[in-house]
């Protein structure tokens, strides 16, 4: 028998005569609309003996649904999904009678359900080392980024290692975040050169450099620092961290011709990528900035991509961004790539980008010229989606850079994990 009626309308018979489990050995199964159901369960399900059962398409005849508009929620407050408000009270999902389900796991159905909490943001890219020069060694913490809203929380102390080997010295820094260990290996070298106009010396990882460029002479104009051909600062004062070796040449020349420089500078070096004793192949990405009087820093860092035909840009978001999180009129950001050996076959496309405000308080963004790294032979375990593998090697302490202080003496970075990952650093001149 099917009977289709409105349970809030509908009266049953005498409970302990009608649809008795014992009859002739029987249960009885009422079959009803599914929106209906709700309605038969209150009131009958405890008076009579049957099943009832939603398994029937909705039947939405003389019910009237009030629409609620999707609300994205934020870090700070609740949002909610769409949903429709029935004038049998329930709560539809679609105007065709999809009901709402208990989507909090409280075991009821209500407005509760449809809320999309508040809180912050995190994901693969959330956890931000930071690595700072505490004597010959480093003191470091580690945090969690919003993706969101880029709050940073609550700095948590790592705990450090430091084995001593050829060449130079390998930290390893372990820290709790939330429930989750995390770790971050840094291999520094012993010693780099740095050449000032002939003049070399040795300097550690992360030594301040600062330089004063000599008076032009009568009828001359300083022209900047230069590294080859490669224009690095228009200040006849330099101040940088250490990282590799480099050379650096004051240029000068004749007064009358030279042209102060419109645009601040911005440059970026694509390393070849290179094997470690394990099969990962490591890839280091630098930018340098330095900006003119008047202008200031609103952004900087790159973006990259393994696929050739995307376009590198900070607007579109299916490429890596890694910002270096500081606001320096100059400086240098550092960002370490760390590929397992499975994804030999990718090649990296990279450029660095600068958002600043010109002395008039215009906004305007720069980016580099295009650089690739060298492709690698593909491995036998490579496999189909190699850029897939990419993110997947990531695991889980792979990170992304970038911080909301920063001084002269501090290198930022991102844990690497032990099948590959990235970590990064901004080493922050003036």
């Amino acid at each position: 028998l099917q009977c289709l009626a409105n349970p809030r309308e509908l009266t049953w018979g005498t409970a302990d005569i009608d649809f008795i489990v014992s009859w002739r050995g029987k249960q009885t199964i009422c079959h009803v609309p599914s929106n209906y159901l709700k309605g038969y369960k209150e009131k009958f399900d405890s008076k009579v003996n049957a099943i009832f059962k939603g398994d029937l398409a909705p039947n939405m005849e003389g019910i009237t649904l009030e629409a609620v508009e999707a609300l994205e929620e934020t870090c700070t407050a609740d949002g909610n999904i769409a949903f429709y408000l029935g004038s049998d009270e329930q709560i539809y999902v679609t105007q065709e009678g999809a009901l709402l389900t208990d989507q909090n796991g409280d075991g009821v159905v209500d407005l509760l359900d449809v809320i999309l909490p508040a809180g912050h943001i995190h994901t693969e890219d959330s956890l931000i080392w930071r690595w700072e020069k505490a004597g010959e060694d480093f003191a470091v913490t580690a945090c969690l980024k919003c993706m969101r809203c880029g709050t940073f929380e609550e700095s948590v102390s790592a705990t450090v290692t430091k084995t001593d080997g050829e060449g130079g010295v390998t930290y390893v820094a372990t820290a709790t975040v939330g429930d989750t260990e995390v770790s971050m290996t840094r291999e520094i070298k012993n010693e780099f050169y740095v050449t000032l106009d002939g003049t070399s010396s040795t300097h550690a990882y992360g030594d301040r450099v600062q330089a004063f460029a000599a008076a032009p002479s009568e009828g001359m104009a300083f022209a900047g620092w230069y590294e080859g051909e490669t224009l690095v600062c228009t200040s006849t004062d330099i101040d940088f961290l250490v990282y590799r070796n480099i050379a650096l040449h004051t240029v000068y020349v004749d007064a009358a011709q030279y042209v102060e420089p419109a645009e601040p500078i911005l440059n970026f070096d694509l390393s070849e990528r290179v094997f470690d004793e394990n099969g990962n192949q490591k890839l280091d990405m630098t930018v340098t900035w330095a900006l003119l009087e008047g202008m200031s820093v609103k952004d900087v860092g790159l973006v990259r991509t393994t696929d050739a035909e995307a376009e590198l840009s900070i607007d579109n978001e299916e490429v890596k961004k890694r910002s270096a999180g500081v606001d320096n009129q100059s400086g240098t950001f550092i960002h370490h790539l760390t590929l397992g050996e499975i994804s030999g076959a990718l090649t990296a496309y990279a450029k660095a980008y600068l958002v600043y405000d010109d002395a008039q308080g215009e906004e305007h963004v720069l980016y580099t010229e295009l650089a690739t790294s060298a492709p690698v032979a593909l491995t036998e375990s490579a496999g189909d989606d190699a850029n897939a593998i990419l993110t997947e090697s990531a695991g889980d302490g792979a990170n992304a850079n970038g911080t909301e202080e920063t001084n002269d003496n501090a290198t930022e970075g991102e844990s690497a994990a032990e099948a590959g990952g990235e970590d990064a650093g901004a080493l922050a001149g003036n």
